[in-house]
């Protein structure tokens, strides 16, 4: 927003409420700024050194295109964009032609591109198949939008050979019903007016088409994250910004914002991404949609000190790609990742590419085998490390789960795993092909950052299936008519110190019993963002002492908890292993604990900086997840540094080789549906023994019967079918050695796997009369089977760790259930477990003598002043979002100026009823016909407590304007 020379002609800014009752006041927002250029080599002194083409080696069907880009690298360390500047040619014009960087696949062969620019050349191999085109998949399968958002959207193709090609712009898109929405030739729809319509793609004989649905949701809130930024000069951070709408859903608005600098001299904006030029302060503004909002931003002079490389692995197969990743560690012990900034260099372009194209940015893909050394480098620091690109062939492909159930409307992510000839495992992404046997049951995805997502779109069964060349595996999926009943947020009980980071989990529990994490799919928000910011993936930041909800919905549900943040200072950091003592080649596990005045620890390892003073003998990845790996022997001191606190470890690497291997496992039987850890060790030369839970590969003789884990988050995890009985074994390799541990699965369909606690109403007022009744759902082994009766549960209400109840129900037809009254005050965690099983229960439930505390408020102002007079055509928003399962009565809203009523709106019929149901958000956008003085701008709801018999309504306002 600009300002005028009229200092009494403003617009407002828009807040959240921080509070039930805060002010909104119409003040001048200020600034304004142009987009910076992209870095280009400054005063025409520095030289061109190096020309890349990326993708730098690629595969295309006859009759497809694909765009190449070549990318300039210069002598003061910049890079440009040179795809409309070089001079294009094709080896053979019968294979591939080129135009401009765009190639057309004309026969079958492989061939080179070649361009050349400034006396410097660059050639990407290409191979164009007869493949031909068996199938479009339109991604996603569905889409909801409000109006007047935009997304895009991808298109894929399917060919006989198994590869897939993104096709979004060469397909040809056509809206069915233009009048609702637009579409691009790119794939870009925007919605234009309410209504559901089709979309189609087509490619030559072949269609596609998905449903498209724009809804009249008005936009309620926005979010930036992050929510504040503080980056060194001459680093760059990306910007997102989320739209909150009132049916509940939210869109990701990054392209449609209008973003601004108010101090361009500190830092420049290109799109969402914020530069940091020179140390200094400024405020960032985001405008979309008639609401706004700002985020502070800090650039300091801290300086590069060191870079770190991940590499993923020590080596990579022929035909892979994987990302890399460039992390800075800055003279005030911050890390950033720098992957887009550095410069990426291969030592051998022929075996190991490595892009520097905007939006490829260390994308290494494997041409031929052979040693590599890989080398970035930023502001004069310089790092390499080598990577081993190996001829291992494929010889399997593996889906993690192996076997999966999902209710219509969710999704989960699938993971594909090649076993390779030298015995390794890798984690597949590009260029694997996924498909469903039944799209119209369960699609997935293909996109990047996408790929291996699959959503449950109709009741039924199918396969998911991964390709690679000819290879190919498949796993059975189940979608269910269950619907959601509860989210639970884990962990429940959250305290945090300010500046603290912690990742949120969302769990849904079923109709049916069934318990399901929902990812990405829930929106997460904080009703005080000044406390608390939370991020679209869930992961909560504290930023200042107090307290905040914060909640998780999805389908009109909504989980929420409350989230304290203490003044608590840190006091110490622990690390352990205290002595850590380990083989060459392989990794183990540190963790970092943080000690806080209040007594309260907390595992920091994630959030740590970890530095090792070696590298060659012992190699750091920072993030999550944390690797430390011994390299050759040696010593090497290790650094873990956190909140200003500093802790060294002298770690030794050893050149002990492995003489055994064996499996620790505390059970030899397993029930249908049941599943167990499995922990790997090996016996070394010198005597010693080390966990190589990292390290080995595992793998199940029936996988349909036992499937094991190979995934970060399920290494070892074995988990039985629940279809039938018998043996299997489950092996563990590492290093040419091998252990195996015989399991018995033992065929038990009535067998509890699963259950969902439902507290429902789950507020209540703490008078030890207002009751909810606590509902266990629990789901048998077998898809019809149902829970024995008589099953016995036993059942545990507590509040910081402290018993408050309990008691043993049993179950009838697969429920049970009692009612349950209490006095205690704030979050109540209830705990239910099967008698004499692993198999429990988590729920939630708030008590108070306010239940309304559950209700968050959102509001926002869109409005002209001049000389104190609110302009026509001035827009005040007020929205109430319903955080329980309780319906709370809803008597009235007003909308006034110096206590002078504009708006009373008590028709229950423009009140949902007169009801703010559980898990809605509710509310009015007023539009002024006409100017007003401004005396005081406000509004409130009138509620009343469900919980009361009292007729006294509870106000719940917010101030717009004060007008002094």
């Amino acid at each position: 927003m600009e300002n005028t020379s009229d200092q009494h002609h403003s617009r407002c800014c828009f807040y959240r409420l921080l509070a039930i009752l805060c002010l909104l006041l119409l003040v001048a927002c200020g600034g304004s700024s142009t987009p910076a250029p992209a870095p280009t080599p400054s005063g025409g002194q520095a030289s061109l050194q190096r020309l890349e083409l990326s993708p730098a080696s690629a595969s295309l069907a006859v009759g497809t295109e694909l765009n190449l880009h070549a990318t300039g690298l210069y002598s003061d360390g910049s890079r440009r964009d040179l795809s409309d500047s070089v001079a294009w040619h094709s080896d053979d014009t019968t294979v591939l032609s080129v135009a401009n960087g765009r190639i057309h696949a004309l026969s079958a062969a492989r061939t080179h591109i070649r361009a050349r620019f400034d006396g410097r050349d660059a050639e990407a191999s290409i191979e164009v198949t007869a493949a031909t085109l068996q199938r479009l998949d339109i991604e996603p399968a569905g889409l909801r939008l409000a109006k007047g958002t935009q997304y895009p959207l991808s298109v894929f193709g399917l060919f006989s050979d198994g590869s897939r090609q993104a096709l979004d712009d060469q397909v040809v898109w056509a809206s069915l019903d233009p009048t609702l929405f637009s579409i691009s030739a790119a794939g870009h729809l925007t919605a234009l007016a309410v209504g559901s319509g089709v979309l189609r793609a087509g490619f030559g004989d072949l269609n596609a088409q998905i449903d498209v649905t724009v809804s009249d949701a008005d936009l309620t809130t926005l979010r930036v994250t992050p929510a504040s930024v503080e980056l060194p000069a001459g680093s760059e951070v990306m910007l997102r910004i989320d739209g909150f709408y009132s049916d509940g859903s939210q869109q990701n608005l990054s392209a449609q914002a209008r973003w601004q600098i108010d101090t361009p001299a500190v830092a420049s904006l290109e799109g969402s991404r914020l530069r940091g030029l020179v140390s200094g302060d400024a405020t960032l503004r985001a405008d979309v949609g008639g609401l706004g909002i700002e985020v502070p931003v800090r650039v300091t002079d801290a300086v590069l000190s060191r870079l770190e490389l991940d590499l993923g692995g020590a080596d990579l197969p022929t035909g892979l790609s994987r990302p890399l990743r460039a992390l800075g560690h800055f003279s005030d012990g911050s890390l950033r990742d720098l992957t887009a900034q550095v410069i990426w260099r291969s030592s051998d372009d022929a075996r190991l590419a490595i892009a520097n194209a905007a939006g490829s940015e260390g994308l290494a893909t494997a041409l031929a085998a052979g040693t590599v050394t890989v080398d970035a480098a930023l502001d004069g620091i310089e790092i390499q490390a080598t990577l081993i690109v190996s001829a291992a062939s494929l010889q399997t492909l593996e889906l993690e789960p192996v076997a999966s159930r999902l209710a219509v409307g969710t999704g989960l992510r699938m993971q594909a795993l090649g076993r390779y000839s030298d015995g390794s495992l890798k984690i597949l992404s590009d260029p694997v092909t996924w498909s469903s046997d039944e799209p119209t049951i369960a699609a997935v995805a293909n996109a990047d950052g996408q790929a291996g997502q699959v959503q449950g779109l109709a009741v039924g069964d199918t396969r998911i299936r991964v390709q690679l060349g000819g290879i190919s595996a498949s796993v059975p999926l189940s979608v269910t008519a269950a619907h959601l009943e509860v989210i639970t947020i884990e962990p429940a009980e959250i305290s945090l110190a300010s500046g603290e980071r912690l990742m949120l989990r969302a769990v849904g529990g079923f109709s049916d019993g069934s318990i399901q994490p929902l990812g990405a799919a829930v929106r997460w928000e904080s009703a005080r963002l000044d406390v608390v910011h939370i991020d679209e993936s869930g992961e909560l930041l504290a930023l200042q002492s107090g307290e905040a909800r914060v909640s998780a919905s999805l389908d009109g549900v909504t989980g929420s908890i409350p989230v304290r943040v203490s003044t608590a200072t840190l006091t110490d950091l622990e690390i352990t292993p205290a002595s850590p003592r380990l083989a060459s080649g392989t990794a183990m596990r540190f963790s970092a604990v943080a000690v806080y005045s209040d007594g309260s620890r907390r595992d920091v390892t994630a959030q740590a900086v970890w530095i090792s003073a070696n590298p060659t003998v012992l190699s750091v990845s920072n993030g999550d997840p944390f690797r430390v790996r011994a390299g050759a022997m040696g010593s090497a001191r290790l650094t873990a540094r956190f909140g200003g606190f500093e802790r060294i470890l002298d770690v030794e690497v050893t050149d002990a080789t492995p003489t055994g291997l064996r499996i620790t496992a505390t059970i030899s039987q397993l029930a249908s549906g049941e599943g167990v850890h499995l922990s790997a060790v090996a016996d070394f030369s010198d005597g010693s023994s080390q966990p190589l839970d990292d390290d080995v590969v595992w793998s199940s003789s029936d996988p349909a019967l036992a499937s094991v884990g190979n995934m970060a988050n399920s290494r070892g995890w074995v988990v039985a079918a629940s279809d039938r009985g018998g043996s299997v074994r489950i092996r563990a390799e590492y290093a040419g050695l091998s252990a195996e541990q015989l399991l018995d699965i033992t065929f038990e369909p009535q067998r509890p796997v699963s259950l969902v606690v439902l507290p429902s109403p789950n507020v209540l007022r703490n008078d030890g009369f207002d009751s909810a009744r606590i509902t266990l759902r629990l789901r048998a082994a077998g898809a019809a089977a149902v829970v024995a009766d008589g099953t016995l549960v036993a059942v545990s209400v507590s509040q910081d760790g402290q018993v408050l109840f309990s008691t043993t129900v049993s179950t009838s037809g697969g429920e049970a259930g009692f009612d349950f009254t209490t006095t205690a005050s704030g979050l109540l965690l209830i705990e239910a477990q099967v008698a004499g099983s692993g198999v429990a229960g988590l729920g939630l439930l708030y008590a108070g003598e306010q239940p309304l505390v559950v209700v968050i408020p959102a509001a926002f102002a869109d409005a002209e002043r001049i000389d104190g007079v609110v302009q026509a055509g001035a827009r005040f928003g007020f929205f109430l979002f319903n955080t329980s399962n309780r319906p709370i009565p809803l008597q009235g809203f007003v909308l006034e100026n110096g206590g002078t009523e504009l708006l009373v709106i008590d028709d229950p019929a423009q009140l949902n009823g007169g009801w703010l149901d559980g898990g809605v958000q509710l509310g009015f956008i007023v539009i002024l016909s006409e100017a007003v003085v401004d005396q005081g701008l406000g509004a409130y709801y009138l509620l009343l407590d469900p919980s009361s018999s009292s007729e006294q309504p509870a106000r719940l306002g917010v101030v717009y304007s004060s007008p002094q």
